[in-house]
């Protein structure tokens, strides 16, 4: 599982003090590999690329009440079809392979 550096990625303390597995405890529990993109590469990142698609639109459609906004965005995620989501994520992959990733 390929993660961004986000710092509740590798939360330990606010976890453990509530009684909860850390993610990498549960990855490891599962036989999941952990793997950390370099930091501040958000081109690395797939949702990165959605989240631009969604902001687009909601731009281009201009809201102007909340209600507005709301139906702008059930818009825009209704068009990322599982292609564009696919593309995305091929399209990270392969800038990934040149990208050092770290395992934690």
């Amino acid at each position: 599982l390929i993660l961004d550096n986000i710092p509740f990625h590798k939360a330990t303390q606010s976890l453990t003090s509530h009684g909860l597995p850390t993610i990498k405890q549960t990855a490891d529990s599962f036989g999941i590999r952990l793997h950390y993109t370099a930091p501040y590469c958000p081109f690395l990142n797939p949702s990165e690329y959605i989240f631009r698609l969604i902001k687009g639109h909601v731009r281009r459609e201009i809201p102007k009440t909340e209600d507005e906004l709301r139906d702008a965005i059930v818009n825009a995620i209704d068009r990322i079809t599982p292609n564009k989501t696919s593309r995305k994520f091929d399209h990270c992959f392969h800038r990934g392979t040149a990208a050092n990733l770290t395992t934690r």
